[in-house]
């Protein structure tokens, strides 16, 4: 029996065109065309610079990764885009390790990246080390796709255009203001976002000022951990926060890394962790961006209300946040030693999302970094807060930075500089 005759006399009320249209929807659903290489893209928001695709199998790809600029031992980053054909379609996606290589981290891709339909919520795909015809590979396995268009990038990514959308969502409240601070060298603005209460009754010189920003591009727990801060801060449960301190936060340091995949360096190819200059800032010494950004926080230091913490935000490997600090005069004077924010901060951290605060204090002085670059030019409070980057739920890293911004207010909030 012919399938139409099948179908008519099952269902007398269908015509033959209902029947055909039914016929290809079922078709489709059952086969979803495979996915090939020009239905990827390197370009646009979650981008990989210079990046090349190669199909090994049915939605199986090789990746190979271009080397960043002036650090040839790095690679830019694992960022795509599915632009179609992703729906019903599973993928895996390799990258080749080479032989006697460490340092994956700045190979591709840290411990997990995550993929989107929507760009606001991200799935988890753990990073995997397999082995195969003698050779190593980094892999992603993703799962069956249920929308066409596909965005990928590192931990739970953040492109330079969401980051701006949120900080102008922020600016939107009477208590913040966002600062245009200067430009990329690609051209890109480099934005502050500053949360202090106007109307308080806390003169500018008796409240604390704190000053937080993100180097490493690829890193973006540690800004969604800042865009946590700023959302407790913003929230009526933040007023007392916003009318004792003024908080300035650089969300991205490095706004031209999102689009093209890099890491640690600058379009320049400078490391943006080793480019602070303790000696004040210079165009010539430093990579571009961390000039600017440097330039304008000795602007803030020259202000009615001077800097009090500087926080370098970071991630590396594992699932707590690792904070440390090199103890500035504020600390043991005005208010008590750094061993009591410590204790609060653990107090604080119900769900236990950090490690215990440690004093950097034995380490070695880098004045090229920003926790020690800080400390030496300014003698202030000069934290390193890394780790977290295997957080792979948004929610939960938001979380880390709203214990992190109570802990600081219960800490210096009972007192004033």
């Amino acid at each position: 029996m012919k399938v139409i005759d099948m179908f008519e006399k099952k269902t007398p009320h269908l015509s033959l065109a209902a029947v055909a249209v039914l016929l290809c929807s079922l078709s489709t659903q059952a086969v979803a065309a495979e996915l090939k290489v020009s239905d990827f893209s390197f370009e646009g928001e979650y981008g990989s610079e210079g990046a090349s695709l190669k199909q090994l199998g049915s939605n199986h790809f090789l990746i190979r990764l271009k080397t960043v600029p002036e650090q040839p031992r790095w690679t830019n980053m694992v960022q795509f885009i599915i632009e179609s054909n992703a729906k019903g379609n599973t993928l895996q996606i390799d990258l080749e390790v080479p032989a006697n290589e460490s340092g994956l981290n700045e190979k591709g891709v840290r411990g997990f990246i995550s993929w989107s339909a929507d760009r606001e919520n991200w799935n988890p795909v753990p990073r995997k080390v397999t082995e195969r015809d003698g050779k190593t590979f980094v892999s992603l396995v993703f799962p069956e796709f249920t929308q066409d268009k596909i965005y990928v990038g590192g931990e739970v990514p953040l492109s330079y255009e969401h980051c701006v959308a949120l900080l102008k969502d922020f600016q939107q409240h009477s208590d913040a203001q966002l600062h245009e601070i200067g430009k990329s060298v690609q051209g890109r603005t480099i934005y502050r976002l500053t949360i202090t209460d106007p109307k308080s009754p806390m003169p500018p010189e008796k409240r604390w000022a704190h000053h937080f920003v993100n180097q490493h591009c690829y890193e973006y727990n540690a800004q969604w951990r800042m865009v946590g801060m700023i959302r407790y801060l913003l929230s009526d449960a933040g007023a007392e926060c916003r009318q004792k301190h003024v908080w300035h936060f650089v969300v991205q340091m490095n706004v031209d890394g999102p689009a093209s995949g890099l890491g640690r360096v600058n379009t320049q190819g400078r490391d943006m962790n080793r480019s602070y200059s303790s000696k004040g800032s210079g165009v010539e010494e430093q990579a571009f961006e961390s000039f600017v950004v440097q330039r304008d926080l000795e602007s803030l230091m020259a202000s009615e209300t001077p800097i009090t913490t500087t926080w370098s935000m970071h991630t590396w490997d594992g699932p707590l946040v690792e904070p440390m600090v090199r103890p500035g005069r504020d600390m043991g004077t005005k208010v008590g030693p750094w061993t009591e924010l410590r204790d609060i901060l653990a107090a604080t951290d119900r769900d236990g999302q950090f490690k215990k605060m440690y004093s950097a204090m034995s380490m070695k002085l880098t004045p090229t970094t920003w926790c020690s670059g800080t400390f030496i030019q300014f003698g202030v409070s000069a934290f390193c807060c890394e780790g977290g980057g295997h957080i792979m739920s948004l929610d939960e890293t938001l979380k880390t930075g709203e214990v992190l911004t109570k802990a600081l207010h219960e800490f210096y909030g009972k007192a004033t500089p």
